[in-house]
């Protein structure tokens, strides 16, 4: 058996490909790339918290406490420009993600919502079916066995065949077991009238 490692490179390559395409981006990624402020307000605090830890460090503060100055720009620049930046762009990014959370909670919730109004539609459009299937039915049989009192009642005529009704006193009245009822209605006549 001869195996084209050629072929099945290109297949594992596009596989892969396939697969880095799909690949949905991170939700810090959304949050912090997909937004200039935010990103802008972290990287703000972010460096200047990161140069003021370097002055402390290296040059023992004195890039923010000019000699000939008594004034220590230090702190002020510290929180004004790194910690409030740091804390606004951290705040938007989990306030962000949260808001990711939810419209994927509400996304399933409407996905379900649908799912089951389509599940009931279905339902009610086999009930509608059966319905129109019995009363078709219902209307096929009905010619025959309603309006036999109607105004017309003279023209009916009873079926031929021997009735048992069980054999009381003669063969006659033997067993009624299996016969066809006969179902009557009145047309337009009262309910309550007995003609």
């Amino acid at each position: 058996m001869l195996v084209d490692f050629t072929e099945l490179r290109n297949r594992v390559l596009a596989g892969e490909e396939d697969a880095e395409a799909e690949v949905l981006p991170s939700p810090v990624k959304v949050e912090t790339v997909g937004n200039t402020i935010t990103l802008a307000s972290i990287l703000l605090g972010a460096g200047v918290l990161g140069v003021r830890m370097l002055d402390r460090i290296k040059y023992e503060g004195k890039i923010f406490k000019p000699e000939d100055e008594g004034t220590d720009y230090g702190k002020f620049v510290t929180v004004a420009f790194g910690w409030i930046p740091l804390a606004f762009g951290l705040g938007r990014v989990t306030r962000g993600m949260s808001a990711q959370d939810e419209i994927s909670k509400y996304e399933t919730l409407v996905t379900e919502a649908e799912n089951f109004v389509e599940e009931m539609e279905g339902e009610m459009e086999e009930k509608a079916a059966e319905q129109a299937e019995q009363a078709a039915a219902a209307k096929n049989t009905s010619g025959y066995q309603f309006d036999l009192l109607s105004e017309d009642w003279k023209l009916h005529t009873a079926t031929p065949g021997v009735v048992d009704f069980g054999g009381f006193g003669s063969s006659a009245y033997g067993s009624a077991f299996g016969q066809q009822p006969v179902f009557y209605r009145r047309s337009g006549k009262s309910p309550t009238s007995p003609f």
